[in-house]
């Protein structure tokens, strides 16, 4: 006959042979591994994709912010010293700043245009001067010039003649006292 003490024996005996608890090995966790394993190399793919995106992207908005700026001091401003356009040659050194712009009223300056357009062989020094000093970073010139009638009289370009991987082109109209008309395309580039 079995007793009481028996019973809770074998009762005992058998929750131990079936229970679960406190098992180290479980399919669930398994499974809950391999899942969290997966989204964390998704993460990893994801956020080195968006990396790699926004080191490509930061260079292309220097370019913009640095072309920008140049573009602007060019177009409003008379340069440093006004008379600039008068020294021998362009030397950092003499010049802070190149404007193509005359007096108060605005006019384009077409003497300070023909020394900026002839001077190919101070590119480094313009370049400098315009602010355009970030890595890789080149720039091309083009004016077209028109007369009172819409009637195109000349074309001068200055600048650099390789090959860009991204580019910024900001296209700019100005007028000279006489009335003759400048479309001046000016492209930041950044090299291969």
């Amino acid at each position: 006959m079995i007793g009481l003490f028996d019973k809770v024996k074998i009762r005992m005996t058998k929750e131990k042979v079936f229970s679960n608890k406190g098992q180290i090995f479980s399919w669930d966790l398994v499974v809950s591994a391999m899942i969290f394993i997966v989204i964390f190399l998704t993460l990893v793919v994801l956020l080195d994709d968006k990396s790699l995106a926004i080191n490509e992207e930061e260079p292309k908005k220097e370019l913009e912010i640095y072309t920008r700026h140049a573009v602007e001091a060019l177009m409003n401003t008379e340069g440093f010293p006004q008379d600039w356009h008068e020294l021998d040659g362009i030397n950092a050194s003499e010049i802070s700043s190149i404007g193509l712009r005359e007096g108060r009223y605005g006019y384009l300056d077409e003497e300070k245009l023909d020394k900026l357009m002839k001077s190919g062989e101070y590119y480094d020094a313009i370049k400098k001067l315009l602010g355009l000093t970030g890595p890789n970073f080149e720039f091309k010139f083009n004016v077209t010039i028109y007369d009172t009638n819409h009637i195109k009289i000349d074309e001068k370009n200055m600048g650099y003649d390789g090959d860009c991987s991204k580019l910024l082109i900001l296209n700019r109209l100005a007028r000279d006292y006489d009335g003759r008309i400048y479309k001046m395309k000016f492209a930041g580039c950044i090299v291969k």
